[in-house]
């Protein structure tokens, strides 16, 4: 995104997407006010980096917030 639209433009498009992709993933909602504020690539990278390492150090699986639906037999 960043090399297409360049990194002005990039960067805001990246936050839409960032936001899509962690929706529902425990600490997700302060993640993306965070990356909402952030103003290079450098950073937002680190922060995505971040956070995936973050999850990945918990758990084996990413975590979603909502609770478990059980589906009709």
């Amino acid at each position: 995104m960043y090399a297409f639209y360049g990194e002005h433009t990039g960067l805001r498009v990246a936050r839409k997407h960032i936001s899509w992709y962690t929706k529902g993933l425990i600490n997700a909602s302060s993640f993306r006010h965070r990356m909402n504020h952030l103003e290079t690539v450098k950073e937002q990278l680190d922060s995505v980096d971040e956070f995936f390492s973050q999850a990945a150090r918990a758990s084996n699986t990413l975590q979603y917030e909502t609770e478990p639906v059980e589906l009709a037999a």
